[in-house]
């Protein structure tokens, strides 16, 4: 009966000290690190160098994360579009870091605005449409050139002096009238709308002059393409 008692002893006290030698084995291992997410870099940049800036400009980001970048103009410019990495036309843009990324905000100088225009400007602009007509009746086609801007004047030469020589075949002149009020755009230009009235038979014909101010002098500028 002892012999029996000792051996299931045995067997407890065996049983017990492979359970401590097992959780000290187990104590041995390493630990198991979570391995850290994968970041990119973001660099956003401006042109031209004075036209405005962005937020953020750069930064280190992980990956997945969505950063906006915002373009803010400077004084006299305006935002235009994003190029690289991003596009659009929106001042705002969303970029998403799956990688490096570059991206460029491009801005425009605006357009100064028109100078006003005066009665004394719509005076002068309808003195170079009769300067102009004049220069046709009297078959002069250096004074009629004289009436145009530069790069109409090119483009109408060959033109108006065919016709002047029309004219002067004919032994025609033309009166000009005013037909209706000024018109003033947004772009300083002054339509002046008038009447030619030919010799009889021949039906009067109806114009418009689009008048511009190049160098502080008021000339005939070429219609704006439809």
């Amino acid at each position: 009966m002892v012999s029996l008692e000792r051996r299931q002893m045995k067997l407890i006290l065996l049983s017990v000290l492979a359970a401590g030698i097992l959780v000290l084995g187990g104590c041995g291992q390493p630990a198991v690190e979570t391995p850290a997410p994968a970041t990119y870099t973001l660099s956003a940049g401006v042109s031209p160098s004075d036209g405005g800036s962005v937020s953020p400009a750069s930064g280190v980001y992980e990956e997945g994360t969505e950063v906006t970048v915002t373009a803010t103009p400077a004084s006299d410019y305006t935002f235009d579009y994003w190029d690289g990495d991003a596009s659009g036309s929106l001042a705002t843009v969303t970029v998403t870091m799956y990688s490096d990324k570059s991206i460029t905000a491009y801005f425009a100088m605006e357009a100064p605005p028109p100078p006003a225009i005066t009665e004394e400007d719509i005076d002068a602009a309808w003195q170079v449409v009769l300067e102009y007509w004049e220069g046709r009746n009297s078959y002069d086609l250096e004074r009629v050139l004289a009436c145009y801007e530069e790069s109409y004047r090119q483009d109408r030469e060959e033109e108006v002096a065919s016709e002047i020589s029309q004219m002067q075949m004919a032994r025609i002149t033309i009166e000009v009238e005013e037909e209706a009020e000024p018109v003033i755009t947004d772009e300083g230009i002054i339509e002046l709308r008038v009447q030619l009235n030919l010799p009889f038979p021949i039906p009067a014909r109806h114009i418009i002059y689009y008048m511009v101010k190049v160098d502080g002098e008021w000339e005939i500028g070429c219609p704006p393409e439809e």
